[in-house]
């Protein structure tokens, strides 16, 4: 009877082992093992680490829902426009855009597309009535610019990929600064918002310019296929933006677009020789 009780105990005792045994087996494996399974992309990269597809806040709903008003293409009389050698000098006149505004603005955008066509980095001279600069561009000194940084704010254009871009005219924009500016004061940007800098107050015309630039400092080796000038009034507000001809006075783009009225109105602001005779 002992021997028999011995060996009933010995087995109690193997199996409370073996079942012990068991138990921290399976709590090994199972404890290393979520209760499921997250939606988790695995980095096998031990060099770069993955960013969050979002990174920036959204930008606004400019219009608040509405749809932005449009020019159409500035560009349609004229066709494509590469810049000549000349383009700031004896070529501005016809080279540049006019354009003529009346009423009050809450968004007054200039979208611009087009096609690198030469070989190498490119760049865009923008000028808007007294201020001009290269577009998300910085300085190195008084003949050169930053390509780094450049290139960090997205002012270099290459070919096969499409330019298009936006300059909002009542938002800050980054322009490199001119030569005489940094000869000046050393900045290489300047920040600005053109139409508060300018001190916009339709009706008027504005005067502006794109010109693209290679990095030997030459004009051209893009086309420019389309220039729109999209906008949306003040709220219970109208406004209204039209193109002006190559050939014609501002006095008479704006006559003939907004009426009499408002071209003496612009002229009584205005210090420009056209004016000395118009009523």
């Amino acid at each position: 009877m002992p021997d028999e009780v011995k060996k009933t105990k010995d087995g109690i005792i193997a199996i409370l082992g073996l079942t012990i045994t068991i138990i921290g087996v399976l709590y090994i494996i199972f404890s290393k093992q979520p209760a499921f399974e997250p939606n988790i992309t695995v980095n096998t990269n031990e060099d770069i680490a993955v960013t969050p597809d979002i990174d920036k806040p959204q930008p606004p709903d400019l219009g608040g829902g509405e749809t932005l008003l449009t020019t159409g293409n500035l560009l349609e009389s004229r066709g494509d426009y590469i810049p000549s050698p000349e383009v700031y000098t004896s070529n501005y006149d016809k080279e540049s855009i006019k354009l003529a505004l009346n009423g009050k603005f809450k968004v007054a955008q200039l979208e611009v597309e087009g096609q690198v066509l030469g070989e190498g980095r490119h760049f865009i001279s923008f000028s808007f009535d007294n201020i001009s600069g290269v577009l998300n561009a910085v300085r190195k000194d008084e003949n050169q610019l930053d390509l780094a940084e450049t290139k960090k704010i997205g002012g270099i254009f290459v070919k096969d990929v499409p330019i298009k871009f936006v300059v909002d005219l009542k938002n800050r924009i980054t322009l490199a600064t001119t030569k005489e500016e940094f000869e000046k004061d050393r900045n290489p940007t300047r920040d600005v918002i053109l139409w508060d800098q300018i001190k916009l107050q339709p009706p008027t015309v504005v005067r502006f310019l794109f010109a693209p630039f290679n990095e030997y400092g030459q004009y051209g080796g893009v086309k420019i296929t389309s220039i729109k000038f999209n906008y949306l009034c003040e709220d219970n507000s109208e406004c209204s933006a039209k193109y002006c001809g190559i050939s014609e006075k501002y006095t008479q783009c704006l006559q003939e677009s907004f009426g009499h009225e408002a071209a003496v109105d612009w002229c009584q602001r205005a210090a420009l020789k056209e004016c000395e005779n118009f009523q």
